[in-house]
């Protein structure tokens, strides 16, 4: 098992209290609800130009979808929320059926936190392709996170059956299992998920939330370093770690992981 040794304390890891709750080496509080951030964000900012949208040129049959869809894409990278709804609804009224657009404008309106409004073009999006994985998927997923278990359990297992090998699919059963507490359950979907897709950050971090819940600390600490080779940009896994590790009485480790988490996070 690594050790996570001490180093010469700096300003920043005296200050590690102030937001982790850390004083006097003492554990984080524990919270039976994960740390859910599983929310969809497809759209990398900085990548567009801030320019004007340019017009989309004509066809004979009018506006190009593809073209369309391009000109949406990048109003979303480029972080411009307004054009890009607009954009969207453009691409939507000259072609109802395009299912890209109708996922990827569900996927704004989440993050905007009109979840109705990303419910109805996933509703949509699953008439126009009930032999989708992905999309019976993302409109499962978008159901757990309101809630709606038994009808999120439902677009998942239709999906699985669809495709057993679809790894987002077995990582939102998952999630919707740990949301139940049932852990030992959750964490087969997890491995299930990684067995599938071995490069899945967000799998590994929450099966090692599901056996830090179930107390298998040895298991979940190896867990939590996979994930962190996997993806060490992730503040959440150091400060999960971190739990773990006072949780085991390694309290000056744990402290080293919640420094981390802190210089991660850019705070």
């Amino acid at each position: 098992m690594r050790r996570y040794r001490r180093h010469r304390a700096s300003g920043r890891e005296h200050a590690v209290d102030e937001h982790f709750g850390t004083h006097g080496l003492e554990a984080e509080p524990l919270s039976q609800e994960p740390d859910d951030d599983t929310t969809v964000r497809p759209f990398a900012e900085g990548d567009a130009d801030q320019d004007e949208l340019p017009e989309v040129p004509l066809t004979k049959e009018g506006p190009d979808p593809a073209r369309m869809l391009r000109r949406a894409r990048r109003a979303a990278r480029g972080g411009r929320q307004r054009d890009a709804v607009q954009a969207y609804r453009d691409l939507l009224e000259a072609a109802q059926d395009n299912i890209e657009g109708r996922l990827e404008m569900a996927r704004l309106l989440e993050a905007d936190e009109d979840t109705s409004g990303a419910m109805t073009h996933l509703d949509r999006a699953v008439e126009l392709a009930p032999d989708r994985p992905d999309v019976l998927t993302e409109r499962g997923a978008l159901k757990a996170r309101l809630k709606e278990y038994l009808a999120a359990a439902a677009d998942l297992d239709s999906a699985l059956t669809l495709d057993a090998g679809y790894a987002p699919a077995h990582f939102h059963q998952g999630m919707v299992l740990l949301r139940k507490s049932r852990n030992g359950d959750a964490a087969i979907s997890f491995r299930s998920a990684l067995s599938h897709q071995a490069d899945y950050p967000q799998a590994r971090y929450y099966l090692g939330e599901a056996l830090n819940l179930m107390g298998e600390f040895d298991s979940a600490i190896a867990t939590l370093e996979q994930a962190i080779e996997s993806d060490p940009t992730d503040p959440r896994v150091y400060r999960l770690l971190g739990r773990v590790l006072d949780r085991c009485s390694r309290p000056e480790e744990a402290i080293l992981l919640y420094q981390k988490a802190r210089e991660v996070a850019g705070r």
